[in-house]
């Protein structure tokens, strides 16, 4: 299991989150792996949100709900 694998268990078991959110730069093609190879969805990229040395840069964000995250970790 891998250290974002392992963070997103912790924050549906032991902190009862339903959603959870990962977000990349929408440059950043290696960061958006994790969250694809882990089974969050891409719904939605947000422009000009993060100021990254001054440059505000658009961002894609990555969503799992709990139920989701259990299923699929049941059929794995």
């Amino acid at each position: 299991m891998s250290a974002c694998s392992k963070l997103i268990e912790i924050g549906f078991k032991a902190l009862d989150l339903e959603v959870i959110a990962i977000r990349c730069a929408v440059e950043n093609i290696q960061s958006q792996k994790i969250p694809t190879r882990l089974g969050l969805k891409k719904p939605n990229v947000v422009l000009k949100k993060e100021n990254m040395h001054g440059t505000h840069m658009d961002i894609v964000v990555y969503t799992i709900q709990k139920d989701q995250w259990l299923n699929q970790k049941v059929k794995a």
